[in-house]
């Protein structure tokens, strides 16, 4: 799991790897890949990735479900690749601004498409802006989203 981390100017901002892993709350900046996943079910939740070449990386068949909500995923080349078309993974209430957002991955309803309005990120300041289009509309932490029984 990773919590609460910051990754700046690395290949691999966060590697993710077999089985169910977690990232939270977690900042890429400026890596080739700001977070990479082989594992087969991952969360990723209130992050931020910026200035990547690719945000999130699905790099192998054994990436078939994710859990990626909250997330601001800005600057990159490619927000968003899965090595397969992902068809079991929730891909919402994420904001995208890239050169392109999404191979392979399909943005849910809520999507927002467009500058987050970060304060400073190229002097690390992570924090939205006062006129951001992504205040106020993300899914609030531990409500259901996607298929319910």
């Amino acid at each position: 799991r990773f919590i609460n981390c910051y990754a700046h100017d690395s290949v691999i901002g966060f590697q993710i790897d077999d089985g169910t892993q977690t990232v939270i709350g977690c900042v890429a900046d400026t890596c080739t890949t700001g977070m990479i996943t082989d594992s087969s079910d991952g969360t990723y939740y209130g992050n931020t990735i910026y200035n990547c070449t690719t945000g999130i990386n699905g790099d192998n068949t054994n990436s078939t479900r994710a859990i990626v909500v909250n997330n601001i995923i800005d600057n990159c080349t490619t927000g968003a690749t899965w090595q397969h078309s992902e068809k079991y993974s929730i891909w919402d209430y994420n904001v995208w601004d890239n050169t392109t957002d999404v191979t392979n991955v399909t943005k849910g309803d809520n999507a927002i498409t467009g500058d987050p309005g970060l304060t400073d990120p190229a002097n690390g300041d992570f924090t939205l802006g006062s006129g951001s289009n992504a205040l106020d509309t993300g899914v609030d932490a531990g409500t259901y989203t996607g298929a319910t029984t």
